[in-house]
Parts: C-alpha cells; sequence; structure tokens
C-alpha cells in the first residue's frame, strides 16, 4: 500500500478493488448521511463550473476529498467550540464542564480530540492528491475547482 499512497488515494483505491460508495458503505449512519449529502454539491459544482465531462473516478476522488475537508472542519470546529465553552465556565470560578460522564476542561484530551483526530485524518492522507488539497484548501468550492482543473489537465 505504500506505493499506492504516495501515487494518490485514488490510485490507491483502485489497487484495493474499492470505490467510494463501498467506503462510505462502512461509515456510521449519521457520517454516511454527510458524506451522500456532499454528492450533489460535487456534482452540481462541477457541471456549474464546466467540468461535468470529468471522469468517475475523478468525481468520487472529488467528493472523497470534500469529505476529507468538510470532516477536518467540523473536527476542528468541536475543538474550538468545547475550548470557549470550558473557558468561559473557567471565567465564572468553574474548572470545566461535563456532557454525561464526559468532563471537558479547556486543554484536557476530550476538549482537544477534534483536533486530534483532525491531525490523524492529516497524517492519513499525506503524499496523496486529496492530503495535499485538503491540507491547502481555503474553502470547499475552492477545493471542488482545484482538482477539477488539475484533473481536467490530465
Amino acid at each position: 500500500m505504500a506505493a499506492a499512497h504516495q501515487s494518490g488515494y485514488a490510485d490507491a483505491m483502485n489497487d484495493q478493488g474499492e470505490t467510494v460508495s463501498a467506503i462510505a458503505r462502512l461509515l456510521p449512519h449519521s457520517i454516511r448521511q454527510r458524506f451522500n449529502s456532499l454528492g450533489p454539491y460535487v456534482r452540481g459544482l462541477l457541471e456549474a463550473e464546466g467540468y461535468a465531462t470529468l471522469s468517475r473516478d475523478h468525481v468520487e476522488t472529488i467528493h472523497l476529498a470534500v469529505f476529507a475537508y468538510t470532516l477536518k472542519e467540523f473536527l476542528q470546529a468541536g475543538t474550538r467550540a468545547a475550548k470557549t465553552a470550558a473557558e468561559k465556565f473557567e471565567e465564572h470560578g468553574f474548572p470545566g464542564f461535563s456532557v454525561g460522564n464526559t468532563i471537558f476542561t479547556k486543554d484536557n484530551g476530550p476538549t482537544l480530540r477534534g483536533d486530534e483526530i483532525a491531525a490523524l485524518l492529516a497524517r492519513s492522507l499525506e503524499g496523496t492528491t486529496i492530503g495535499e488539497r485538503v491540507e491547502s484548501a481555503q474553502s470547499m468550492k475552492a477545493l471542488v475547482r482545484g482538482l477539477a482543473k488539475e484533473f481536467s489537465r490530465g
């Protein structure tokens, strides 16, 4: 898999006989719904930008990249929200807050978990087209446009 990892995630999926839809079926239901909801957005934007003729593999790769981007943003936003809430509680003399049995302070494990998982995601995509684009993208739209432009050059 190391050679496939370096040549890009789409190649790795093809080498393993996997498809994006097969990967999506492995996701928990709520995350799979989020993933599936991004497909129409990606296809609509590609069509509007004049990239409707990209191959199915390229469209699926862009869809996967958009999912990775939104997942990273979601995880990082969760950490920011937990930190902010913990800091507000601290300002009022409380060490943090709890949700169920989980305690959140401004810098403990549960608070930082989103950033940690986002970093794991980034490491798993290192050296791939998706990973490079997800890390440098300023927005989902810019990510889609950049990958579409790259793939249309062949």
